[in-house]
């Protein structure tokens, strides 16, 4: 990524005017609306969690341009519908409000969507070594695997768990060697605070010896004591992943950070999370912004690496502010 980052601090000045906080008029969760008003789709039989103390029960709901109009029961919802109006029948199931994200990581969702699916069963199919490196090798076949490696020169796996898997051990470089040599290749893990890279990737990061010291982080030997066995934890992988991130094409960043937020909006959320973002995922988020609203809303947590950007970020805003 190599967005240029004045323009950056200049968007984050205006990100709230985009997409930030909403309006604190209640009109909306009454049910009581203009007559005039046709709406563009109303929900009915089910169960209406409203969380509005003043409006607790409900039993239709009506949308107009993407808002929501009218909370109350059915009788008050007919006068808003027109031969236009798409009604949908919940068939009893319940309605909530949309779900705002505690602690997520909206960007690596992005990475994660268009990557190879390393989760453990149900939710993936690798429960063992064999399993991830026929995972990695289809994904790299995929249309999708194809243009990630187009579009950033690695491959990237997301989601495994040593805990989950039948050997009980983290996969090493020489798992990973086994499916490529010649690209560089890092596997995420779960929790993500672990990577597994190849010997590639690691010579990319310039990690050649496991005798290095990072602070905050640990390089895994092999059994010789100073070769990397490819296994980076914390600060050691944080540093890595920057190298994998530097090479994501301009455009296809955007693509991936608007992937996590569908990713997070299909689940029901209308407020996602990038609970450590880096210097360049801001940049990323607010060249989004830039282009428009966003579909959900999203908060950044600046990481104190980047407290440089996020002072300059500041006093931007504030300068915005007086203008």
């Amino acid at each position: 990524m190599r967005f240029s980052f004045v323009p950056v601090l200049i968007t984050l000045g205006m990100m709230t005017s985009l997409f930030g906080c909403g309006s604190s008029d209640k009109a909306g969760l009454s049910s009581t609306v203009e007559q005039s008003t046709i709406a563009d789709a109303v929900y009915f039989n089910g169960k209406i969690i409203t969380v509005d103390d003043r409006n607790p029960k409900a039993t239709a709901v009506a949308i107009k341009d993407g808002k929501i109009v009218y909370v109350g029961d059915v009788r008050g919802s007919k006068p808003l519908i027109a031969e236009s109006t798409q009604q949908i029948d919940l068939q009893g199931k319940t309605m909530v409000p949309g779900f705002v994200d505690a602690h997520g990581h909206v960007v690596s969702a992005g990475i994660q969507a268009a990557s190879a699916n390393m989760l453990p069963m149900p939710d993936g199919q690798v429960n063992n070594f064999e399993q991830l490196i026929d995972t990695l090798k289809a994904w790299e076949e995929s249309a999708t695997g194809k243009e990630f490696i187009d579009k950033t020169g690695w491959m990237v796996g997301f989601g495994f768990d040593d805990s989950q898997l039948d050997e009980k051990v983290f996969p090493t470089s020489l798992t990973l060697e086994q499916v490529s040599q010649d690209k560089p290749m890092m596997i995420i893990h779960q929790s993500g605070h672990f990577g597994v890279f190849n010997q590639n990737a690691l010579q990319l990061a310039g990690i050649t010896d496991c005798r290095k010291e990072i602070p905050g982080g640990s390089i895994r030997c092999q059994s010789d004591g100073q070769t990397p066995n490819g296994v980076l934890e914390e600060n050691a992988f944080f540093a890595a992943l920057s190298v994998f991130q530097a090479s994501i094409d301009d455009a296809y960043s955007l693509d991936l950070f608007g992937q996590g937020m569908q990713n997070f909006a299909r689940f029901g959320y209308t407020t996602a999370q990038e609970g450590r973002a880096f210097a360049p995922t801001v940049a990323v988020a607010a060249a989004k912004a830039a282009e428009g609203p966003l579909p959900i809303d999203v908060a950044l947590y600046v990481d104190y690496t980047s407290k440089d950007y996020t002072t300059a970020l500041l006093i931007t805003m504030a300068c915005v502010l007086l203008v």
